[in-house]
């Protein structure tokens, strides 16, 4: 991007108590993580390691998951994974 969007200064305060609340709540349910949990921590967090990932990424919550049916929703996932190359997306999803 080459520009920044303003956004409406009343908001600003808005946003940083948001933030502010979600980092609490985060570390303090860090204790009753399991070690499922970490893993797939682990796993979303490489999503976002290769910018690539962030396409299929946004695929995943923007299309897929609104979709009704489960059969439409693979299909369009699996197009998008297979013209990414991806480094999280391979522990994720099977590719045929």
């Amino acid at each position: 991007m080459s520009s920044v969007i303003s956004t409406d200064p009343g908001i600003d305060q808005l946003a940083q108590i948001a933030v502010k609340t979600a980092k609490e709540l985060i570390d303090e349910s860090a204790p009753n993580l399991k070690r499922y949990d970490k893993a797939s921590r682990k796993r979303f967090t490489r999503l976002f390691v290769d910018p690539k990932a962030i396409s299929v990424t946004v695929s995943l919550t923007d299309e897929v998951m609104r979709i009704a049916s489960a059969k439409d929703a693979v299909r369009i996932l699996r197009k998008a994974a297979r013209d990414e190359v991806l480094q999280g997306l391979d522990c994720l999803i099977p590719l045929a």
